[in-house]
């Protein structure tokens, strides 16, 4: 060994640029020496101002401590590395044989040491730890040296343990596969009875490119797999050679059990968005095919009560109506983005609603808040009460708003289709309060103030979107909870100017990519990764939290996203995670919150071909069946003749009694029959007397006869002692006189 602390070796083959600083661990807002220029004078802040001048050193000062520090890791990885390429063969072979050699893909500070005395490196071993060690996680995974290699060794273990059992079965198949693949090759290139065959108790290298090829194995570099596994360098691989592959099979089986039930609810999470964007979609084009503008629908059919408001029962009163086939309750959700439990215009077609707050806005300014009467009087010279679309925008035109926008107004307001506009026409410009944000215009600098004010409050914008923004955990923030979250961090700007700035599509809702791009790069990304691995967030923590300690600190962390195969960066990502102050410890609810969280691709990101195909799926076809069954359809009765109707009694009637009003009690049981639907005679066949019409079953009625009856009868009974025999004869003769009377 060669090379020391003060004058490494530099490899053709290594590149400084594979070592650069990583900005994620900068403060935000300020910079270092090589930003500020030479003289070293404070950094200019482009988000967080503060008011004391001390802090704003002491955060330039932490900044150039921390650019030190990550430019001496980079420096000692690079002699690190070049002191490992000096070795023949893979640098991974070399890694495995002296310092990982229980092949974990990560060593410690006594196996860097030891691996080290054992290629004889003169340098300072441990100054060359303590570079490396900058965030005192006392662990280096291979990746960080040779992230090339790191990631063709992790694709490979990861294909291995999810094609074989352990290591005795790879084994197995690598030579059964091998010896099937070079059969007719063998047979070929050689006369029969000379074929060189390898040991059974050895894998040859050709034996593992033909096995390999035939197994499926697709990562390619065929001969550096080969060379990192043979660590005796004697041209083969033994079966001792892969006990990395217990460790494997273990991880892939908890992670298969942990993603099954997990994807299955994360697909239908996802099918479940892509079928309200398509409901959506369906209703506004058949609202559009039907009635024209979207507003002239709103005020004929959905908004009757004319509060510019619609409530969950009135939208599926209106879908009976209408005859929309669709799944109603899907509608809702896609309509009712915010859960505020009633939808507005504005959440039905924005852009419209944009175009009628700026027409409102304009006559606001001339004609006051009761601005329809006026406006309309202004606009009708001639008093014909009533206005062409042409005279409207040419009215409008005058006044200062522009002629082309009016004529799109006018016909928005005629709800009637009339083809044109009357007063009653503009009275809901009266009644309608639209949000402030829908005439507000772009406001960058409001925009960098507010979040320079959520940085002052909360110091990491992650940690105010949850406490402020985001209380519900859904990434979605409405304007009504952002301006909650402006008078919480008091922020006395144009909040509507800086929400048009985040809200870019008008859609009402914001999401952490809005105000923190490289915080939501991060979650979004690690959340795919969790749900294509593990199947949600929850199931990820558990299985990278063996000892069930419901916490992981950094270096747990961060050696399960290494061990799993995470590719991001996972030092930005912690920081983003540790939100409650802990301790740099992560907690379940500060990662399971993402398992709620919208990917990219959700509903609004879909083309119409992938609209039309959602369509065409049984699920979109059933739904809408189900749905239908509650439209009302025509249907032409056969009615009985009038000689056929016998009403009841209205006395006590049962509910399904005609002639009988209904109170509006209903039950679960059975609906009665309609009397029209039984079989009767009609009015040419009516004979009362041939006994063809039968009366309908009744309750036994008794009535009390006014006749006068007999009169009473008055029984004399002779006194005992009156008679002259015994008693018992006297009671026997008392008898007879009852009997015969």
């Amino acid at each position: 060994g060669s090379g020391g602390r003060d004058g490494p070796m530099i490899s053709p083959k290594c590149n400084s640029a594979d070592f650069e600083t990583p900005p994620d661990l900068l403060i935000p807002g300020f910079a270092t020496d090589e930003d500020s220029g030479a003289d070293g004078d404070e950094a200019s802040v482009d988000l967080l101002t503060p008011t004391s001048r001390l802090g704003r050193r002491t955060a330039c000062i932490k900044n150039k401590q921390a650019s030190a520090r990550l430019a001496s890791r980079s420096k000692a990885l690079l002699e690190f590395r070049s002191f490992l390429l000096e070795r023949n063969g893979p640098m991974l072979r070399t890694w495995f044989s002296f310092f990982d050699k229980t092949q974990a893909a990560r060593i410690g500070h006594k196996e860097f040491r030891t691996g080290l005395s054992s290629l004889r490196y003169n340098g300072d071993i441990d100054g060359m730890w303590t570079d490396i060690n900058h965030d005192n996680s006392d662990e280096l995974f291979f990746d960080e040296v040779d992230a090339e290699q790191g990631k063709l060794w992790t694709k490979f273990r990861r294909w291995c343990g999810s094609h074989f059992e352990g290591p005795r079965d790879m084994f197995r198949e690598l030579k059964r596969a091998a010896a099937a693949a070079s059969e007719m090759q063998e047979q070929r290139s050689a006369p029969p009875g000379q074929q060189m065959r390898a040991p059974q108790d050895i894998l040859a290298e050709q034996e593992v490119y033909l096995a390999l090829d035939a197994l499926g194995w697709t990562g390619g570099d065929e001969p550096t797999i080969f060379a990192i596994m043979d660590l005796s360098c004697e041209g083969g691989i033994y079966s001792r050679d892969l006990k990395w592959m217990d460790v494997e099979v273990r991880r892939n089986l908890m992670k298969e059990n942990a993603s099954k039930h997990a994807m299955k609810m994360s697909a239908q999470k996802a099918k479940h968005m892509k079928m309200c964007a398509v409901a959506l979609n369906d209703f506004k084009l058949m609202l559009r095919r039907q009635y024209g503008p979207l507003f002239r629908a709103w005020r004929r059919v959905l908004d009757q009560d004319g509060s510019m408001t619609l409530q969950r029962a009135e939208l599926f009163k209106v879908c009976r109506q209408i005859n929309w086939t669709g799944n109603m309750r899907t509608l809702w959700k896609a309509l009712d983005n915010d859960g505020s439990g009633a939808t507005t215009f504005e959440e039905l077609d924005p852009h419209g609603a944009r175009l009628l707050s700026e027409f409102r806005s304009w006559a606001l300014g001339i004609w006051g808040t009761k601005m329809s009467a006026p406006l309309f009087k202004e606009l009708d010279n001639h008093n014909k009460r009533k206005l062409s679309y042409k005279e409207f925008a040419q009215g409008c035109d005058r006044g200062g708003f522009p002629m082309q926008r009016a004529h799109v107004v006018a016909t928005h307001l005629d709800w009637r289709a009339a083809k044109c506009i009357q007063e009653d026409d503009l009275s809901v410009l009266d009644i309608w309060r639209p949000p402030d944000w829908l005439i507000a215009l772009p406001n960058e600098s409001a925009a960098e103030e507010f979040k320079a004010c959520l940085l002052k409050k909360y110091g990491h914008f992650v940690r105010a979107w949850r406490q402020a923004m985001d209380k519900d955990n859904t990434n979605r923030c409405s304007w009504y909870e952002f301006t909650h979250a402006a008078k919480r961090i008091k922020f006395t700007g144009d909040v509507p100017g800086a929400w048009v700035v985040f809200d870019t599509d008008l859609s009402g809702i914001i999401s952490l990519r809005a105000i923190d791009p490289v915080s939501s790069t991060h979650f979004m990304d690690f959340k795919r990764w969790v749900d294509q691995e593990f199947g949600g967030c929850r199931y990820a923590f558990k299985a990278m939290d063996p000892h069930k300690t419901n916490s992981l600190n950094f270096r747990e962390f961060r050696s399960a996203c290494r061990s799993y195969g995470y590719q991001g960066d996972i030092t930005s990502l912690f920081a983003s995670l540790d939100q409650h102050g802990n301790k740099h410890v992560l907690i379940l609810d500060e990662v399971a919150f993402l398992d709620d969280w919208d990917t990219d691709d959700g509903p609004g990101n879909l083309s119409p071909d992938d609209l039309e195909v959602l369509r065409s799926t049984p699920e979109a076809a059933a739904s809408g069946a189900r749905d239908a069954k509650a439209a009302p359809k025509t249907t032409l009765f056969v009615t009985p003749g009038p000689g056929a109707y016998d009403f009841n009694s209205s006395f006590a009637p049962a509910p399904g009694t005609a002639c009988a009003r209904h109170g509006g009690a209903f039950s679960m049981g059975a609906r009665l029959q309609p009397l029209w639907t039984k079989p009767h005679v009609g009015p040419l066949d009516y004979r009362p007397n041939d006994g063809s019409i039968s009366a309908r079953p009744r309750k036994p009625a008794w009535a009390f006869g006014d006749a006068r009856g007999p009169p009473p009868q008055v029984l004399h009974i002779p006194h005992l002692a009156s008679h002259r025999g015994s008693p018992a004869a006297a009671v026997q003769a008392a008898m007879a006189g009852i009997a015969k009377t």
